[in-house]
């Protein structure tokens, strides 16, 4: 690289050809070292994808044991039974959803568009019986509420569920909220 310098009046200029220095640099410092793979030069990147899959497995694992919601389906309808306690009752909900479209009378009530619901306590002598129509269509939902004067807490409540002679018992237990 040719220097082009001047002197006169105590003032050094320096002319700088960036061309001709870069025709002198080597590839690797022109484009700089690249680490192959798109993970291997980008430790950001590694950092962040980690922290999403752990958050991920932690989430799948939290939903594991503590239960999400599991709903048996009986003939075409699912059943979701909970239960909380609020001054010495407990409250108690029987969601029912038609999860299947099928043939039926809908507008004749029969007993096959019936549902009897009894909530007991285990080992009280308590119920409530409630007999409430099922859902019609497919995605429609009823919900059946009832309350049990149970007085204490940790206590299991039973939903026994009776529709087109068929049986069914769905358990919870009762916890202070």
């Amino acid at each position: 690289m040719e220097r082009e310098e001047s002197r006169g009046d105590d003032i050094i200029r320096f002319h700088y050809n960036r061309e001709e220095r870069m025709k002198r640099l080597s590839s690797e410092i022109k484009y700089g070292t690249r680490k192959g793979g798109i993970l291997k030069g980008n430790r950001s990147l590694i950092i962040l994808l980690l922290d999403v899959l752990l958050i991920i497995i932690i989430y799948v694992i939290i939903n594991f044991f503590t239960g999400a919601e599991r709903t048996p389906v009986v003939d075409g309808y699912s059943f979701s039974f909970r239960g909380f306690l609020f001054e010495e009752e407990a409250n108690l909900s029987l969601k029912i959803t038609r999860v299947e479209d099928f043939e039926s009378t809908e507008n004749e009530l029969t007993d096959d568009n019936l549902v009897e619901v009894v909530f007991s306590a285990e080992g009280k002598n308590i119920e409530q019986r409630i007999v409430e129509l099922l859902p019609e269509r497919k995605g429609e939902t009823r919900i059946v509420r009832g309350k049990l004067n149970i007085q204490t807490s940790d206590i299991l409540i039973y939903a026994d569920i009776s529709f087109n002679n068929r049986n069914l018992r769905l358990s919870t237990t009762i916890k202070p909220e």
